[in-house]
Order: structure tokens, then C-alpha cells, then sequence
């Protein structure tokens, strides 16, 4: 194995979709402990607050 990634997330994929994109021979091994885009992908992993760009006297 060339390159191995560890996470099937948002990240973990385009890492291993560019890899293979930029080297078709290259051989790349993904792994994930659950569903692709099983954690923070798939879920919300954030939050949008006004007060985190604005100050919260403007937010």
C-alpha cells in the first residue's frame, strides 16, 4: 500500500479520491471503524454563531 487513510469522512475521501486522482497507479487503502461519513460528516459536527465573528454586542 502506497497510501493508507484513516477516516471515511469528508477529508478521508477527497484525500483518497485527489490521491488516486493525481496517481491512478498509486495504490490507496481507506479505513473507516463504521459507515462512510458515520461521525461528523454525516451529522452536525458545528455550529454558526454571530457572536464569534461579530462580537456579541453586534451579534
Amino acid at each position: 500500500t502506497d497510501l493508507c487513510i484513516i477516516g471515511g469522512g469528508f477529508t478521508g475521501l477527497w484525500t483518497a479520491l485527489l490521491a488516486k486522482q493525481r496517481d491512478p497507479n498509486r495504490d490507496v487503502v481507506l479505513i473507516e471503524a463504521n459507515e462512510i461519513a458515520y461521525g461528523a460528516s454525516g451529522r452536525n459536527g458545528g455550529f454558526c454563531s454571530a457572536s464569534l465573528t461579530h462580537g456579541f454586542l453586534n451579534g
